[in-house]
């Protein structure tokens, strides 16, 4: 009798022992698990690509880690495809099997994109009197076009004679020494997108009497040229006699009139002289007459500031804001779309506070704005809010870190005056967690057109930048450690961060301010950095750090947040600082 239960125990066993091989565990998650690892080949090593963005039906988009994984935790078993997208990379499609309960694994190889060459017009008639056509070069493909010209005729030239990507192409036709005659050559095009080229004709005709040229029709100084060459020709049979006039003192000519025989040139020089000038944008122009014809060449010049001199005068404290109560954390835009800038102030219990400009852009008067620009939520506690237009459609959205490190994201879906906010998730997609109170600011750092993101946080902001690489209406983010290359102190703590042209150069740079470890007897410091270089990843030069102006009424050394906007409106940028004890600080930036 015993034998017989034993023999029944050990076989109901054994049914149990294949039960579990076999079948899921019912005591155990039925949890099904993907991971698919995403990398290009690299020589012989497969090499994960970070950033790239993979969507599915019925999931949220996901991004790949500095690996180049995704890891889905819990996903429905069976046939599933995925769509693979980033930037420089070919768009990849990809059935993945999906078994159910166990930790599936995938490899998937994506390829750098290709570039495709496109250029127009394909050919350039000069005619009988036009000296200089350009022709445009475009990549319509992806990734980097890299293209070359050369040519092989006496009477042509081109510049520049290589380039990456898109740009304008100059040729130029010089007709001295050449018989009447009709001429016809061809530019040629080389690059790793196929090739191409373009076709030149030209005439010379016989000329009776004197004929003005000159080259070029348009001077760009830039901000730091001071002086450019024009090449005045005498095209014609008879001597020219030539004038010229400048419309700007601070423009000079090494001659202003000259006569030059048939076929000859003159080189004259212009010089610029930007002592007294303000900081700003010049236009002028310089007018020909002669015997043989007028004309006029277009001159373009910057003034920038040097940002070595940079100071700021404390103003103290914006009394009609008042006291809101700690960590107040200012954001300035023209939120009304009455062309001065109106205040929002968030503070340590969530809330967002709002005051409109009733003065205006030279006399600002912040009032409390009755509707609060609809700004009536709670975002999350310490918010920090930041405006931009992050979808390119005109007005301002916003942004708000968070003192739990992530960053929200908030459509305007209003209109010019009365903007209506209305919660995205699509808007950070990418972001994720940084640590702690987070503090976003936002400028195009690559130079391709679109808004990037830095995020200031409570211990160290070193590794913060997020590329955008989706595009300028749909922003999608990525970590680009690239856009931080420069020196940090390794015990900053809130650090805050800002973006403005306080040179004047065209590109944005770079502020930081900072509490100090002894906030309890210095104040706050700000270290400031100039972009040296105007595209692709920023490079930054480190100009200064101060500290902000201990004076007995400002309480600017603890938690501090800034930013930069022309309060005054004297077109330079002033620094707003927030600080813990819940008041908002001028500081006049002293540029003007």
């Amino acid at each position: 009798m015993l034998y017989k239960i034993s023999k029944i125990i050990q076989s109901v066993l054994i049914l149990w022992g294949v039960f579990f091989l076999y079948c899921d565990n019912p005591f155990e998650p039925n949890l099904t698990k993907l991971s698919i690892f995403v990398f290009e080949k690299v020589n012989s090593d497969l090499k994960g690509v970070p950033g790239v963005k993979v969507t599915t039906d019925g999931m949220s988009d996901r991004l790949a880690d500095t690996s180049g994984v995704i890891v889905y935790e819990d996903i429905q078993s069976g046939s599933r495809e995925f769509v693979f997208s980033k930037t420089g990379f070919q768009t990849k499609t990809e059935t993945i099997n999906i078994s159910k309960g166990k930790n599936n694994k995938a490899q998937i190889e994506i390829l750098r994109s290709q570039a495709i060459l496109s250029y127009s017009p394909t050919s350039l008639d000069f005619s009988t009197d036009l000296d200089s056509l350009n022709f445009e070069v475009k990549n319509i493909g992806e990734g980097n076009l890299n293209w070359e010209l050369t040519e092989n005729y006496s009477w042509l030239s081109i510049e520049p004679q290589q380039g990456t990507n898109e740009g304008y192409v100059w040729v130029h036709v010089n007709r001295s020494g050449l018989n009447p005659d009709k001429y016809n050559g061809k530019v040629l095009i080389t690059s790793n997108g196929v090739n191409g080229q373009v076709s030149v004709s030209m005439e010379v005709s016989n000329i009776i009497g004197p004929l003005l040229s000159f080259y070029p029709d348009t001077l760009d100084f830039g901000t730091s040229n001071t002086s450019k060459s024009i090449l005045i020709l005498n095209k014609g049979d008879e001597r020219l006699n030539w004038n010229l006039t400048i419309s700007d003192s601070w423009l000079s000519a090494s001659q202003t009139q000259g006569e030059i025989a048939p076929g000859g040139t003159q080189n004259i020089v212009i010089s610029i002289n930007r002592s007294n000038l303000p900081i700003g944008t010049y236009q002028s122009t310089i007018n020909f007459t002669s015997n043989g014809g007028n004309g006029t060449v277009y001159v373009n010049a910057k003034k920038f500031f040097n940002i070595n001199n940079l100071s700021f005068t404390f103003m103290g404290e914006i009394s009609t804001i008042g006291d809101l109560g700690s960590y107040s954390n200012p954001a300035l835009a023209d939120l009304d779309n009455d062309g001065d800038l109106d205040i929002v102030v968030g503070e340590s219990n969530g809330k967002l506070y709002a005051f409109y400009n009733a003065g205006n852009r030279n006399n600002y008067v912040f009032i409390r704005e009755q509707t609060n620009f609809n700004l009536n939520f709670i975002p999350g506690s310490y918010p920090a809010p930041a405006f931009c237009d992050i979808d390119s459609d005109g007005d301002f959205d916003l942004f708000v870190g968070l003192g739990n490190g992530t960053v929200k994201g908030y459509r305007n879906t209003g209109i010019p005056g009365y903007p209506q906010w209305q919660e995205d998730n699509n808007l950070t997609l990418g972001i994720g967690d940084i640590g702690s109170h987070a503090q976003p600011a936002f400028t195009d750092l690559d130079g391709d057109g679109d808004l990037d993101l830095f995020i200031g946080e409570k211990h160290e902001c070193r590794n913060n930048g997020f590329e955008n690489i989706g595009s300028s209406t749909e922003p999608l983010w990525s970590p680009n450690p690239n856009f931080t290359n420069f020196s940090v102190r390794t015990y900053d703590d809130y650090s805050s961060p800002s973006f403005a042209d306080l040179n004047f150069d065209g590109d944005s740079d770079f502020a930081y301010l900072w509490m100090d470890p002894s906030w309890s007897t210095k104040p706050c410091k700000i270290t400031f950095y100039e972009r040296t270089n105007t595209s692709g990843d920023p490079i930054w030069r480190h100009v200064k750090t101060y500290e902000i102006y201990n004076y007995p009424s400002c309480m600017a050394r603890l938690y501090p947040a800034l930013t930069f906007a022309d309060v005054d409106g004297d077109n330079d940028f002033d620094m707003i600082v927030g600080t813990y004890y819940g008041m908002i600080y001028l500081f006049k930036n002293n540029a003007y």
